[in-house]
């Protein structure tokens, strides 16, 4: 028995390896759109009232001092801001869908706004000098 748990364990993690070496993009797209999904659509003001009549533990603070809806939802969002400089440009552009998408739903706390604005930002400037350089070669060869 523990022979082919351990055989169940090597081809899942072969298969895990198949699936994210080389690294594809539509995962990791699919799982940034997943996590903009749980963000917008998981922690909405109805969940929290219902979860805080079924448990009355959901008031206790937690280990940074916010109640677990609030650190999820923190560590969705820190995730989405790490996708930010993935190496795929495709998984960039659905971050920047997703805050978007995001923006649009009020689903942004305050306290993450700033930070995404910089990420914004950058990711404008970035764009920018790309289609600046781009003009530049393209002007050179007349």
């Amino acid at each position: 028995m523990e022979n082919r748990t351990q055989i169940c364990q090597l081809s899942s993690f072969l298969s895990l390896v198949y699936l994210l070496w080389p690294p594809r993009y539509a995962i990791r797209n699919g799982v940034v759109k997943l996590t903009g999904a749980l963000v917008e659509h998981g922690f909405k003001d109805g969940n929290a009232e219902k979860s805080t009549d079924q448990n009355e533990d959901t008031s206790e603070e937690h280990t940074f001092g916010q109640k677990p809806n609030q650190q999820t939802k923190s560590m969705l969002l820190e995730l989405l801001q790490e996708r930010v400089f993935d190496v795929s440009s495709f998984t960039r552009s659905k971050v920047m869908q997703t805050y978007v998408q995001l923006a649009k739903a009020k689903a942004i706390p305050s306290e993450h706004l700033p930070t995404v604005v910089s990420l914004a930002a950058d990711r404008l400037q970035v764009c920018f000098v790309f289609c600046f350089k781009f003009v530049f070669i393209l002007t050179e060869f007349e």
